[in-house]
């Protein structure tokens, strides 16, 4: 047991360049400042990030790195990346080079990439900046070559967002600024800051790889389109919780080791409710760097379940069902760094059919809601139409409001603030 946990301290975030390392890489003047920027939205000096791209270097090199990227997630539900080499000619050799103006910012072409139509193919320049909020981390190719990516947003020359990273920093910004507000007229004269955190959990099929070559519908799309019933349904009700087989243990087991090298901290694996379903859950972390863990974590799925011989499906329509039998038609898909997110905005739902529709997915949903529903019960709170709508920004300004009884006259003035705060921010003359 002893060995086990030595190994998973030394295992665990070596691919990372985590605050563990910065503190020990960089001189403490560079590092108070550095986190003056994550925690406080501070600018970042140019000389501070010349001392920083030297010691993220080193570090690099050390581990085998020869390549560094701008690690970004354009509107087209992947992730995308421009490797760059260290090398730079001098004196009719090469030095190793890696400055604070190529770690802060880059730029890229990006007429390829999904725009909503901003503007012509010609004037389609895209810049990177680096989101020093989320770690950089080494990433190794099936080639061999090391490389340090480090996450960056992804906009326009006139600032428009063409990633799904820049829409989720702005609405923290907002989201914190206008939580501030209201923890003032709470009487909190403290706190500087609200920062949203996003447990995330990942549920797969595994499929062997030679049965996933025969379909052409698992290829192109990763779901069932066409083919008969499976001989063995959730009928029996075997699936959930059961022992893990042989093969799919030892593929979690090195699914694990790879992810917690990337500093994931997966805790919690299972078998889910279908045949050959599974899933892995991780621990909370802030939003960005959660969302960039799940990305990490789809990455290595595929990674480590080609190696083994199979196939990893991330596709699941579970609420989809439960909407098709509760509401009925079609609903409102909208597209965030979770993932797919199902709208509930202006559809009036009771509670319980908003636990169905929970239950339907993740169970940390259900709990949420359930808590929820059960907090409000217990205090005398007033249940008004909170809608499970998984953006961070919504909690604030959705339709639904949660009233909390406050001192007379005081629930008024705070929504009033939201209101007046949020129409500011995000320019929208219709919230109520």
């Amino acid at each position: 047991m002893k060995k086990s946990q030595e190994m998973l301290a030394d295992v665990f975030g070596q691919n990372v360049f985590s605050d563990k390392i910065m503190r020990m890489r960089l001189p403490q003047n560079v590092y108070r400042a550095l986190h003056r920027t994550i925690d406080e939205g501070a600018e970042l000096d140019p000389a501070i990030a010349e001392v920083i791209a030297s010691a993220m270097k080193e570090w690099a090199v050390e581990r085998g790195a020869t390549h560094y990227t701008h690690w970004f997630q354009p509107m087209n539900g992947q992730t995308a990346e421009k490797q760059d080499a260290f090398l730079t000619p001098h004196d009719g050799g090469v030095l190793l080079e890696f400055t604070g103006k190529a770690l802060i910012r880059g730029e890229a072409d990006a007429s390829s990439f999904p725009s909503g139509g901003l503007r012509a193919t010609f004037e389609a320049r895209g810049y990177t900046a680096w989101d020093c909020t989320s770690p950089a981390f080494i990433r190794e190719d099936p080639n061999g070559i090391v490389s340090l990516c480090i996450p960056t947003a992804f906009c326009s020359y006139a600032g428009e967002a063409l990633d799904t990273r820049t829409p989720l920093l702005r609405a923290q910004e907002v989201l914190s600024r206008q939580a501030v507000r209201v923890l003032r007229c709470l009487g909190d004269t403290h706190t500087r800051r609200v920062k949203a955190k996003v447990g995330l959990e990942q549920e797969y099929f595994l499929i062997d790889r030679e049965l996933y070559r025969r379909r052409r519908d698992l290829i192109y799309t990763g779901r069932t389109l066409f083919g008969a019933r499976p001989p063995k349904g959730q009928e029996m009700e075997d699936q959930y919780y059961a022992a893990i087989r042989q093969r799919v243990s030892e593929f979690m087991a090195e699914l694990n080791e790879e992810l917690w090298k990337m500093g994931v901290a997966a805790k919690t694996q299972h078998n889910e409710v279908a045949p050959s379903q599974h899933e892995v859950a991780v621990l909370f972390d802030d939003a960005v760097a959660a969302c960039d863990q799940n990305q990490l974590t789809m990455m290595l799925l595929r990674k480590v379940a080609a190696r083994r011989g199979m196939a990893a499906l991330l596709h699941e329509t579970g609420h989809l069902l439960a909407w098709a039998a509760l509401v009925g038609g079609r609903p409102q898909l909208e597209i965030s760094p979770l993932g797919f997110c199902l709208s509930l905005r202006g559809v009036c739902l009771p509670p319980w059919r908003e636990k169905l529709l929970a239950a339907a997915g993740p169970a940390a949903n259900f709990l949420l809601c359930s808590g929820s529903l059960f907090w409000m019960d217990c205090f005398g709170h007033t249940y008004a139409g909170y809608w499970f709508y998984q953006t961070p920004y919504n909690m604030p300004y959705g339709r639904g409001t949660l009233r909390i009884r406050l001192p007379a006259g005081q629930h008024l003035r705070v929504r009033s603030i939201l209101k007046e705060g949020l129409r500011r921010e995000l320019g929208k003359e219709n919230i109520q």
